[in-house]
């Protein structure tokens, strides 16, 4: 089962360390340090590339407020949102605006796929969780160890850790159905909603 603490614990491994028995035991210099960075770590991983255990969807309603001038209404992001993926999936060029964690558009009802600040390690695969254990050793490694060398490795580490990673996950994913010639398509990150995976969750 992964979880915050086996996250860290992969990390401390790759830094040379002893375990830790939790990330919140505050007696713990290295859990303190661990618990500080896991969740931007996190964050920076998922927000890297589209994995799957990581993508939902979601209808969204108009709020009460508008716009000030151009959209006729506007939606509040979900609030585990870490980047959209796809607004409006079943449109091939719909015109939107990205303004201040809400989205700006003509229309009273939104569907959109994004990418959510998940909280469960374990919908995700253990690639990816790996990753974020790289992630978090090159982020706390100076911390931990004093040493520029230990964290240009860990640097190192964590960048092929994520290539594999999404290369795993690309290997999963379904083709898009973008003609290269077509501007319109290829400016699209997610595809269109008969097309893109589902979510695993």
């Amino acid at each position: 089962m992964a979880s915050k603490t086996s996250i860290a614990n992969g990390a401390l491994v790759k830094l040379g360390q002893d375990l830790i028995t939790s990330i919140t035991d505050t007696n713990n210099k290295a859990a303190r340090i661990c618990n500080e960075r896991i969740d931007n770590c996190k964050e920076i991983v998922l927000n890297t590339s589209y994995f799957h255990g990581s993508i939902k969807r979601t209808k969204l309603a108009a709020l009460t407020t508008v716009p000030a001038f151009k959209f006729s209404n506007e939606f509040q992001l979900p609030t585990d949102c870490l980047k959209l993926v796809t607004v409006d999936p079943e449109n091939k060029d719909t015109f939107y605006s990205l303004e201040g964690g809400k989205i700006l558009f003509d229309g009273t009802e939104l569907e959109i796929i994004y990418v959510s600040n998940i909280e469960d390690f374990n919908l995700l695969d253990p690639l990816v969780n790996e990753a974020i254990s790289a992630c978090l050793a090159y982020d706390i490694a100076y911390l931990i160890t004093n040493d520029n060398q230990t964290s240009e490795r860990m640097q190192q580490l964590y960048e092929r850790t994520m290539q594999k990673a999404i290369s795993a996950n690309n290997r999963q994913r379904r083709r898009q159905g973008f003609e290269a010639t077509d501007f319109l398509n290829a400016r699209l990150i997610g595809g269109y909603a008969t097309t893109y995976p589902k979510p695993t969750t």
